[in-house]
C-alpha cells in the first residue's frame, strides 16, 4: 500500500514538471521575438549553455541519482544533441522567416522526423494512427505555411526550422530510448 502512495506521488510530480515544461516550452516563440535584431543564435547558445549547467548541478545536488548504463550513453548524447541544435537552429529558421512560420514548421514537423527516425533505425513500422496524425500535421503545416499577401516565406529559414524539427526529433529519441529502457527495468524487476 505504501509503494502505491509513493508511485502515486511520483507520478504527480512527473505530471507537474510535464506541465511546468510544457509551459515553459511554449514561451520559446514570443522570448525569440523580444532578442535583439540579429543575436538570436548568441541568446540560443547563451541559454543552451545555462541550461546544460543548470541541469549538471541538479543532478549533483539530487539525492535520487539514478545508476546509468554503457547502454544508456548513445541515447543521452543523441537527447543532448538534439537539445544543442534546437534552439539555435529555431532562433535562425524564426530570424529569416518569422516566429509564426519557424514554430509551425519546427513544432509541427517534429514528431514526424521523429516516427521516421524509429522506422529507420528501430524498426518501429509507424501504424495507421500515426500515418493519419502524420497527415493531419502536414496538412496543417502546409495550411498555416500557404503565402499570403503579408508572409514572408524565406526557404532557408523554413529549412532551418525543418532543421531544428530533426534536432528535436534526436531529442525525444533519445529520451524515448532511455524511457523505454527504465521501463522494461520496471517491468522486469517487478516480475521476479
Amino acid at each position: 500500500m505504501a509503494r502505491h502512495k509513493a508511485e502515486r506521488s511520483h507520478r504527480g510530480a512527473g505530471i507537474a514538471a510535464i506541465a511546468l515544461g510544457t509551459m515553459l516550452w511554449g514561451t520559446v516563440g514570443p522570448i525569440v521575438e523580444r532578442f535583439p535584431e540579429g543575436t538570436a543564435f548568441q541568446y540560443a547558445s547563451v541559454r543552451n549553455v545555462t541550461g546544460t549547467i543548470a541541469l549538471w548541478l541538479l543532478v549533483l545536488v539530487s539525492p535520487r541519482k539514478r545508476r546509468y548504463t554503457r547502454a544508456d550513453i548513445a541515447p543521452i548524447i543523441l537527447g543532448g544533441l538534439g537539445v544543442a541544435g534546437f534552439f539555435p537552429l529555431f532562433s535562425l529558421g524564426f530570424a529569416r522567416t518569422g516566429v509564426a512560420i519557424a514554430a509551425v514548421v519546427s513544432i509541427g514537423v517534429a514528431p514526424i522526423f521523429a516516427g521516421l527516425i524509429a522506422w529507420a533505425a528501430f524498426g518501429h513500422r509507424p501504424s495507421p494512427r500515426w500515418t493519419l496524425g502524420t497527415a493531419i500535421a502536414v496538412a496543417g503545416v502546409v495550411g498555416l505555411n500557404w503565402p499570403s499577401g503579408d508572409t514572408r516565406i524565406d526557404v532557408l529559414g523554413v529549412g532551418l526550422s525543418l532543421a531544428a524539427a530533426f534536432a528535436y526529433s534526436w531529442q525525444a529519441t533519445g529520451m524515448g530510448m532511455i524511457s523505454q529502457d527504465r521501463k522494461s527495468t520496471r517491468l522486469n524487476s517487478s516480475h521476479t
